[in-house]
C-alpha cells in the first residue's frame, strides 16, 4: 500500500509555474500536494458528473413513462367526459321530444283520463286526479276487482252446483218419456258433462276462471229454458182421476178381429160421465167426431207434443179454444169403435205416436215429490 502511494507520488514532482506580464517574471512552485489535490478535485468533479447524468437519464426514462401513462389516462378520461355529456345532451333532448309529444298528444292523455274516469264508475273508487297517477291508481283497482272477481266466483260456483242440482232433478222427471231423447224434442242436456269436478280452466287467471264459470251457468240458464218450456209442455197427469188400463199402449189384440194390430194409445176404462181433463195447457186443434174415434178432442201443447181423446160422451171445447192444465174438455163414453166406457188416450211428438203411460209415471213421481217437498214445508 505505502509502495503504491509512494508511485503515485512520483508522478506529481514539484513543478514551477513560470508568469510573465511584460518584463516582469513571476515563478509560481507547483508543489507535489496541490497537484494531488487538483487532480483529486478534477477526478471528483468528473464521477459527480458522470453520476449525475446517470441519474438525470434514469429519471428522464421514469418521467416519460408516467407521462405516457398520465396522457393515456387523461385521454381515457377526457373520451369518458365527453361520451358522458353527449349522453346528457341526449336525454335531454329525449325529455324535451317526451314533453313536447305529450304536449301534442293531449287527446291520448283526455282518453286515458276518460277511461280511468269509466273504470272509476264500475269499480266504486275515486278517480285519478292526474295522469301521472293512473299506473299506481289502476294496480289497486286491479287488486280490488280481482278480490271481487274471486268472491263473485265462489258464488256462482255454487249456484252452479244448485242449477245443476236442480236441472238434473227436473231432467229426471222426462228421463223415462221420449221427450228424453233428442231425435224427438231436440232438446239434449249439457249439464250432465259438465259440473265443478270438470272445470275447462283449473288454473290460469281470476278472469279466465270467472269467464268459465259464467260460460257454464249461461249454458246450464240454456238448458233450464229449454227444459222448464218442455216441462210446461209435457202432459204429465192421467185425463181422469180413477180409472183402470184396460188396454196398453203398442201390440194386443183387437177387440173386434181378435188379431194382432198396434194401438196407438191407452184406454182408461172409467164410469160413463166421468169429467176427462187436458193434460197439460194448450190449444184445442179438434173437437168433434172423427171416424172410430168417436166423439173426439186433439190438444196442441207447444214443443211438438199433441194429446188425443177420443170415445167421449160429451165434447165440452171447440176449436182454437186455449185450455189449461187440468181444464174439463169432455166426459168419459163409449162412441165410435168401443166395446164399452173408456177414453182412448194418445201422446204424439212431433206427430208420432209414443206411450202415454210413460208420462202418466213420470208425473207420479212429480206429484209425489211436490207433496214431500209440502208436507217438509209443514
Amino acid at each position: 500500500m505505502q509502495a503504491t502511494f509512494q508511485k503515485i507520488i512520483t508522478r506529481f514532482p514539484e513543478r514551477s509555474l513560470v508568469l510573465r506580464s511584460g518584463s516582469a517574471t513571476r515563478y509560481l512552485i507547483l508543489k507535489t500536494w496541490h497537484q494531488v489535490a487538483a487532480t483529486c478535485a478534477v477526478a471528483v468533479f468528473f464521477l459527480w458528473t458522470a453520476i449525475a447524468s446517470i441519474g438525470f437519464s434514469w429519471n428522464h426514462n421514469e418521467r416519460l413513462l408516467v407521462e405516457s401513462e398520465l396522457a393515456t389516462t387523461v385521454a381515457a378520461n377526457k373520451a369518458f367526459i365527453e361520451q358522458l355529456e353527449n349522453d346528457q345532451k341526449n336525454a335531454y333532448q329525449l325529455r324535451l321530444s317526451f314533453d313536447e309529444e305529450v304536449k301534442k298528444n293531449k287527446y291520448l292523455t283526455d282518453l286515458v283520463m276518460d277511461m280511468s274516469q269509466s273504470v272509476a264508475e264500475i269499480s266504486g273508487h275515486q278517480p285519478p286526479q292526474s295522469v301521472q297517477d293512473v299506473g299506481d291508481w289502476l294496480t289497486e283497482v286491479a287488486g280490488d276487482i280481482t278480490e271481487a272477481y274471486e268472491t263473485q266466483s265462489k258464488a256462482m260456483e255454487t249456484l252452479h252446483d244448485t242449477m245443476t242440482a236442480t236441472l238434473a232433478k227436473g231432467f229426471a222427471t222426462i228421463d223415462g218419456t221420449p221427450l228424453a231423447d233428442p231425435e224427438f224434442a231436440g232438446f239434449s242436456p249439457s249439464f250432465g258433462a259438465g259440473g265443478p269436478g270438470n272445470e275447462t280452466v283449473k288454473s290460469g287467471h281470476v278472469f279466465e276462471r270467472f269467464q268459465d264459470r259464467s260460460n257454464r251457468l249461461m249454458v246450464l240458464s240454456q238448458d233450464w229454458q229449454a227444459l222448464r218450456s218442455m216441462l210446461e209442455c209435457a202432459p204429465l197427469s192421467p185425463p181422469v182421476d180413477y180409472y183402470n188400463l184396460t188396454s196398453p199402449y203398442g201390440k194386443r189384440k183387437d177387440p173386434f178381429t181378435k188379431k194382432p194390430a198396434w194401438h196407438e194409445g191407452v184406454d182408461l176404462g172409467a164410469w160413463p160421465g166421468t169429467r176427462v181433463r187436458a193434460t197439460a195447457p194448450g190449444t184445442v186443434t179438434f173437437a168433434g167426431r172423427k171416424g172410430g174415434y168417436g166423439r173426439f178432442v186433439l190438444v196442441d201443447h207447444g214443443c211438438g207434443i199433441e194429446t188425443a181423446y177420443g170415445h167421449l160422451k160429451k165434447i165440452y171445447v171447440k176449436k182454437g179454444e186455449i185450455v189449461d192444465y187440468r181444464e174439463t174438455i169432455g166426459e168419459v163414453g163409449s162412441t165410435g169403435r168401443s166395446t164399452g166406457p173408456h177414453v182412448h188416450y194418445e201422446v204424439r211428438i212431433q206427430g208420432k205416436p209414443v206411450d202415454p203411460y210413460q208420462f202418466i209415471k213420470a208425473g207420479r213421481y212429480v206429484f209425489k215429490e211436490q207433496k214431500l217437498a209440502v208436507a217438509d214445508a209443514k
